[in-house]
């Protein structure tokens, strides 16, 4: 089974995030807090092997998308 991971750039690193826990709790997903990403190379670099892409705001820009898989 592969996980599906799911990256946060918008919460740091034990932040509780209760609602998106309870969401995302099943053993195919994992739930990885990033933290804040100020520049749109921080973003990339962070969610280059999410499926899945949570923001609060971050620059995720059309070059972002660009580098995202397809």
């Amino acid at each position: 089974m592969n996980k599906k991971i799911v990256v946060h750039t918008g919460a740091q690193p034990g932040a509780p995030l209760p609602e998106e826990r309870e969401a995302l709790n099943a053993p195919d997903i994992e739930l990885v807090l990033r933290g804040p990403c100020k520049t749109p190379a921080e973003v990339a670099a962070a969610v280059r092997d999410a499926d899945v892409a949570l923001c609060y705001g971050e620059p995720y820009t059309r070059e972002v998308f660009a580098q995202a898989p397809a």
